[in-house]
């Protein structure tokens, strides 16, 4: 059986890296199920904000720099605009002034 290690849960986002995840089968916050076994060699990542699989062959997506939590990115960049940090981590990103790019 091969399992997989999660920094944030996925179903409920919160952060779960510090617990000992080898043994922790449950997320304690929302009690959804972490330890899956691995039913294809290829796993799927989805986009955190429509969950949507994401083919890098075919949509264009980004990951943050900080929780590497994956995004399509048209949906992230939506996202950005209006609350201007990562849904998963909450790291607030700068968004320069206009004045900078007029000079």
């Amino acid at each position: 059986m091969v399992t997989h290690k999660f920094k944030y849960c996925p179903y409920c986002g919160k952060q779960i890296q510090g617990l000992n995840i080898s043994q922790l089968n449950y997320c304690k916050f929302c009690g959804n199920k972490l330890n899956r076994n691995n039913r294809s060699s290829k796993l799927k990542v989805q986009c955190t904000i429509c969950h949507e699989p994401i083919n890098p062959e075919r949509t264009s997506s980004i990951k943050c720099s900080f929780c590497d939590s994956p995004y399509h990115t048209t949906c992230i960049t939506s996202w950005l605009l209006k609350y201007n940090s990562c849904p998963m981590c909450l790291n607030v990103y700068i968004m320069p002034k206009q004045s900078v790019f007029s000079r």
